[in-house]
């Protein structure tokens, strides 16, 4: 809308000079007698100055209609006294024409080039803007490897302002080295401009700063082509990795740590995904299944080392306790069921799966702790042997000492029959005195023998003790 009132106000604003030459004209007449159009070309030629072709040639029109009614003889008549007369108002016609076509053309290259200007500045200005919001660090270069321009970040990594870092080679201003061998790095950039192709730092590399800090980077470098697709310069964008690295670092050293622990833990351990397949393992595992060092890793657990029970029969992943945990059912110690080795031999084992959750408290997964418990179960068998054996010699002892003891309570019982019917006949004192000691001797050995039968009776359980 402000464009049309500007463009209509400058039409009218072109009709004025005209105006402006006929009243000065028709004041002064006598001094400018007879140049009739003396007034009359600048004013046209301001006209198409102001608003261009179309006001120019209404200006040319009005012009010449005005000279022709009020200064060409006779006056105040659009008759010709001679033809020099419409030579003339031709002549300032096509004059007028020119001006206007020449001046219209003019103001629009002008025009148009006013527009590209702004357009420039203002692609200039977002140019500037997008650089200086992107936070990695981007220096561009000429085809000589020059620096041309660099953005805030990457001012600050390399400590090169923008106005000091213009027109020296990139090698002066991106210094960067090996991390590892501490040599220099090459620089991207005029690779790039040799072959015209995207190209990338080496891992670990390191920029020093014009301050001397050091910053581990990671960059890559693109070619800038014209319209024609020509290499005319490169821009490199890098970026300060070095937190980045510290906590890959950190990472690394968990990690390593994590599998030195489990390594060393005595039990097999193995983890694996929400889809049932191994993840991890530690040297146990492999060991105990008969794999080499990750060589589980991305299988199957299920159908890999738990496809069957002991008896032969198969076994459903649906009933697996291990299954189980992925779904958030931990399995408890499993005692009664076997894995099975690379080479299709099996063990029995005793096994523990819990299932893995992340922070948010979503199942990720499970853990599989495990052992072989084949030596176990031999040296319980061996246990239950002994024990039976134990028993049976138990057994033994105890039938030995009921019989030894009904064999000797017998004549003992006889003895003491006949020592009492001894006491019985008249004995002087000594032979009573050898009978006293006699009888109670037998009597002692008749304790003894009936301790032995009663222990033997509770060993069987067929005697009660009751608390007195």
């Amino acid at each position: 809308m402000d464009i049309l009132k500007i463009a209509r106000f400058r039409s009218i604003l072109a009709l004025l000079p005209p105006l402006l030459a006929f009243a000065v004209q028709w004041t002064f007449w006598s001094v400018f007698q007879p140049f009739v159009w003396f007034l009359f070309y600048p004013a046209v030629f301001f006209s198409a100055w102001i608003g261009g072709l179309m006001p120019g040639l209404i200006s040319t029109v009005a012009s010449a209609l005005i000279v022709w009614w009020f200064f060409i003889p006779p006056q105040f008549s659009f008759s010709l006294s001679s033809p020099m007369v419409l030579v003339s108002v031709v002549m300032f016609c096509i004059m007028g024409g020119l001006f206007s076509f020449t001046l219209g053309r003019l103001r629009a290259l002008i025009s148009q080039a006013d527009q590209t200007n702004d357009i420039l500045r203002a692609s200039e200005a977002y140019l500037s803007v997008t650089l200086n919001a992107i936070g990695d660090g981007v220096m561009s270069t000429d085809i000589q490897g020059c620096v041309v321009r660099l953005n805030p970040v990457a001012e600050q990594l390399t400590g090169w302002l923008q106005a000091e870092a213009a027109g020296r080679p990139v090698s002066e201003i991106f210094h960067i080295i090996s991390k590892d061998t501490r040599l220099p790095a090459m620089i991207p950039v005029m690779e790039t401009l040799a072959m015209g192709t995207v190209q990338g730092l080496a891992n670990h590399t390191v920029l020093i700063a014009r301050d001397g800090r050091e910053r581990d980077i990671a960059d890559s470098c693109a070619p800038i082509r014209d319209h024609d697709a020509k290499v005319i310069g490169a821009v490199l964008v890098f970026r300060d990795v070095t937190e980045e690295y510290a906590v890959q670092t950190k990472l690394r050293d968990s990690a390593r740590q994590i599998e030195t622990m489990l390594n060393s833990v005595g039990e097999g351990i193995h983890g694996i995904d929400p889809d049932g397949n191994i993840i991890f393992e530690n040297h146990v595992a492999t060991a105990m299944f008969g794999w080499e060092a990750q060589g589980m890793i991305g299988r199957p657990a299920h159908h890999l080392i738990h496809h069957t029970r002991a008896d032969g029969s198969p076994y459903p992943q649906e009933e697996c306790p291990i299954y189980a945990a992925l779904h958030g059912r931990s399995s408890g110690r499993i005692e009664d069921e076997v894995f099975w080795r690379k080479d299709g031999t099996n063990f029995p084992a005793s096994y523990h799966a819990m299932p893995m959750r992340n922070d948010a408290g979503d199942i990720v997964g499970a853990i599989v702790s495990f052992r072989d418990i084949t030596e176990r179960q031999l040296n319980e068998q061996k246990l239950i042997a002994a024990k039976e054996m134990a028993e049976q010699a138990n057994h033994a002892k105890d039938s030995f000492l009921t019989t030894m003891s009904h064999e000797i309570r017998t004549p003992l019982t006889g003895m003491l029959g006949m020592l009492e019917v001894l006491s019985m006949t008249p004995l002087d004192r000594d032979q009573y005195k050898t009978l006293q000691t006699a009888w109670d001797s037998a009597r002692s050995l008749l304790r003894i023998v009936n301790d032995i039968l009663d222990w033997s009776r509770i060993q069987e359980g067929r005697l009660a003790l009751e608390q007195g």
